[in-house]
């Protein structure tokens, strides 16, 4: 959400602004923020989240974290209402690319996280089962680490 955070050493010492690549990351009221390197690109509908070291960073909120998945959040704020809003994407660490978990009052996107997470196949039929389990981006995280995620 924000571009740049304000940092104070010491109570002596003057404010920095620091952005994401300046910082690996800060904590605000009990909330980790990670700096992440990606680059949002769309085709039609579909929007993909490339992570690349050529690309700016932004502070992501840490949800979870595990050695085989991180859940993000990506904040902002909403221009009909301005309220706080959230766009929930998870990481494979080592994976070229984030994928956005749920889409708005939709639920979450089947297709892409079917393809994201191919090698699980217990997820991906949760995922397309007509009465899926799985009705938050948490569901589908924990799932992940349960079936397929932790060795």
């Amino acid at each position: 959400m924000y571009d740049k955070i304000r940092f104070k050493a010491d109570s002596k010492g003057r404010k920095q602004k620091l952005g994401p690549g300046e910082i690996k990351e800060y904590s605000v009221r009990g909330s980790v923020y990670r700096s992440m390197r990606f680059q949002e690109t769309q085709k039609g509908l579909k929007v993909r989240y490339i992570v690349t070291s050529h690309a700016p960073g932004l502070f992501l909120k840490l949800i979870r974290e595990s050695e085989t998945l991180i859940y993000f959040e990506q904040e902002f704020i909403d221009s009909d209402n301005d309220f706080l809003d959230a766009i929930p994407l998870l990481f494979k660490p080592g994976a070229g690319e984030m994928v956005r978990a749920k889409q708005g009052i939709f639920g979450p996107k089947k297709k892409l996280l079917s393809a994201y997470f191919e090698e699980c196949k217990a997820l991906v039929d949760e995922i397309n089962k007509r009465k899926s389990s799985l009705k938050s981006t948490l569901d589908v995280y924990e799932f992940y680490l349960r079936e397929c995620g932790e060795n």
